[in-house]
């Protein structure tokens, strides 16, 4: 099979995907079959970014500055991302002062409060640790599990995390990168399945079918990528670095 898209376009594709996923979010009902179809697709942006972020690791010349630049833009789309996820500010909720990794109003610990590049982020972190960190092999474990725990408080956190932290490390090992991967996909959703059984309302996991698109992303990557990065310019670079913070900010204020 032909394999038609480079780098580039991969990406631009999975942008198009996220644009969609918060475009649903922002417009549609949680249980329309169109918003379920939308997010269906909207699942391919984030393991597919996952992995793109670990071989940006691989070939990166300059950790530093990589590592920088994903935590600058972290805190750039924290506000926009709050924002999206929850009609308000970190630190303001009506009269209620909310910290960061606080309790909410309603009692529950407060997740998700940041966007997903601080998961990559954290995830870079991770990497480096496990990869040039000079400390025994315990030490480098604790070290990715206590990173793999702050990555709960970003997007699709640690799922996320973890799944860029493999990719990274088997990188050279196609069939345990993607075991790895349908394993991790498999405890991901069955965080829901079990929420409607303990809540008793097993009914509702048909509102949560759209995660198998996540089943379709080593399709994408394995059939589609042609492992070429494209033409190199600023815009591929930047391009989801920018977009993120800013269609966060468009799709927020359409949704409240």
């Amino acid at each position: 099979m032909n394999k038609i898209w480079n780098r580039n376009q991969l990406k631009l594709f999975v942008v198009c995907t996220m644009l969609l996923d918060h475009a649903t979010t922002a417009l549609f009902d949680f249980t329309s079959l169109t918003g379920q179809i939308m997010w269906f697709f909207g699942m391919f942006t984030a393991p597919t970014m996952a992995y793109f972020v670990a071989e940006g690791y691989h070939y990166t010349h300059n950790f530093k500055k990589y590592i920088l630049r994903m935590g600058i833009f972290a805190l750039l789309s924290w506000f926009p991302y709050y924002y999206f996820r929850y009609g308000t500010l970190p630190f303001i909720d009506g009269n209620y002062f909310i910290l960061p990794f606080s309790i909410n109003k309603n009692g529950y610990q407060e997740s998700m409060v940041t966007g997903v590049i601080y998961t990559f982020f954290i995830a870079l972190l991770a990497i480096w640790l496990w990869d040039k960190a000079k400390c025994p092999k315990w030490c480098k474990i604790i070290g990715v599990l206590l990173l793999a725990l702050l990555s709960g408080y970003g997007d699709w956190g640690m799922y996320g995390m973890l799944c860029c932290f493999f990719f990274y490390i088997f990188r050279e090992n196609p069939k345990k990168k993607w075991i790895i991967y349908y394993i991790l996909t498999a405890l991901f959703f069955s965080r829901y399945v079990w929420s409607c059984y303990i809540h008793h309302h097993m009914e509702m996991i048909i509102y949560y079918l759209h995660i198998l698109g996540l089943v379709f992303v080593p399709l994408l990557i394995e059939f589609m990528y042609n492992g070429q990065s494209g033409k190199k310019n600023g815009w591929t670079k930047w391009l989801f670095y920018i977009i993120y913070p800013i269609n966060l900010i468009v799709f927020g204020i359409i949704r409240w």
